[in-house]
């Protein structure tokens, strides 16, 4: 068996190393590229709660330790755990889409 990966390339290499730990082989086409782009943190008192949708948005939020207090929605298990690496606490998670965590 041969599954098509098409996440970015980073993404796509951690997937196809755990599939080919249970012999099943990959193929890896990305269609995404995601970079980092310069942005301004909006105001701390202007936020209530923060969601995010993927474990690459949170690998380029510019993290504060003030923000780290806030309510944070989070989609799927990777973007929890890496999340809670750094340092948010109060997080609700879903494992399936953005509308069963609504």
């Amino acid at each position: 068996m041969k599954i098509l990966l098409t996440r970015p390339k980073v993404d796509s290499l951690e997937t196809s190393r755990l599939l080919e730990k249970i012999k099943i082989g990959t193929e890896i086409l990305p269609f995404l590229k995601i970079r980092e782009f310069s942005y301004v943190v909006p105001k701390l008192q202007q936020i209530d709660i923060i969601i995010f949708t993927s474990k690459n948005a949170v690998k380029f939020f510019k993290f504060d330790k003030k923000f780290r207090e806030k309510m944070v929605f989070s989609v799927g298990f990777e973007t929890k755990n890496l999340l809670k690496k750094n340092g948010y606490k109060n997080i609700k998670n879903t494992t399936q889409t953005l509308d069963k965590l609504l």
